[in-house]
């Protein structure tokens, strides 16, 4: 250990335990704080380009926003036409319903004569 600490051995061995320990201590937390300052750089370092894919997202977001609210406007206009369709249908068995129940039957309204 002395040697990563940069000190000779024959220092070492007269240097009291408690600061052998405390130096060993110190020399572990420096590497430790190294460590951590490298992945805080690498995390600086690519803090730009995440803050650019951030702003495309919420640019793509809002492109999504309008292209949902589009198609919701396309559908409710579908429910609508197919609401009418209905109704017409609906009105014409109906009528169909009034004609076969007036003559007796369909075949009756293709024989009638017309008047």
């Amino acid at each position: 250990m002395w040697r990563t600490l940069g000190i000779e051995e024959l220092d070492w061995l007269h240097t009291p335990f408690v600061v052998q320990m405390r130096l060993v201590s110190l020399s572990h937390e420096t590497h430790s704080l190294a460590l951590r300052t490298r992945a805080y750089q690498q995390q600086i370092a690519e803090a730009p380009r995440l803050s650019a894919q951030i702003q495309q997202l919420n640019r793509q977001k809002g492109k999504d926003r309008d292209w949902i609210a589009r198609l919701t406007a396309q559908l409710k206009a579908q429910e609508q036409q197919i609401l009418r369709l209905r109704k017409r249908l609906t009105a014409r068995n109906t009528m169909e319903s009034i004609s076969v129940a007036s003559f007796g039957s369909k075949d009756s309204i293709k024989t009638c004569p017309r008047v």
